[in-house]
């Protein structure tokens, strides 16, 4: 039998009080810039682009999935699933994405691009309206290592606990891309 380490995203308990009935993010303030001192805040006018997640489902029956594909005693080895059928078993639910396709819109954000795996939903909008869907300030800071400021939340965003959302990429530009044009 092949051994098969599998790392799912887990959501764990928030750090910090949370509202009744509200869930905090995690992973979103990195050490990096815990310790510094703000410069500013990044103008509420400015507009950022967002890529919101949504949880995998049924995250034991994909480990079991994944363990028997790649083990050749079993009868699942090398059955591989389709995009559309790994959607299907383990993908948001068409409800749960449109859960977070409205939160977006109802926050004043613009849906850019929806993925058939309903995994990732691309928004986009002022910082305002980013700012106060997720609770947080985007505060600038100069950065540590480079000649240049980023931008970054100064907490954890939160959210309704029953908004089937597990990270918002895009909330800060510590670490930029290379290559952009």
């Amino acid at each position: 039998m092949v051994a098969v380490t599998i790392s799912l995203p887990a959501q764990t308990a928030p750090s910090a009080p949370v509202a009744a009935g509200m869930k905090q993010l995690k992973d979103h303030v990195a050490e990096a810039w815990k310790s510094l001192t703000p410069s500013g805040r990044l103008p509420a006018s400015s507009e950022l682009r967002l890529a919101l997640s949504l949880p995998l489902r049924n995250p034991e029956e994909l480990s079991a999935m994944l363990v028997d594909v790649y083990d050749p005693a079993s009868a699942n080895f090398h059955h591989y699933l389709t995009p559309e059928e790994f959607t299907a078993r383990f993908g948001a639910t068409a409800t749960d994405y449109e859960a977070v396709a409205n939160y977006a819109t109802t926050n004043g954000l613009r849906v850019i691009e929806q993925h058939s795996n309903r995994l990732v939903l691309d928004v986009a909008g002022p910082v305002a309206n980013i700012e106060q869907a997720f609770h947080v300030a985007l505060r600038t800071y100069h950065h540590p290592q480079e000649a240049r400021d980023f931008y970054a939340p100064d907490v954890e965003p939160t959210v309704s606990a029953q908004l089937p959302l597990l990270q918002v990429s895009g909330l800060n530009n510590y670490a930029m891309r290379m290559g952009r044009g």
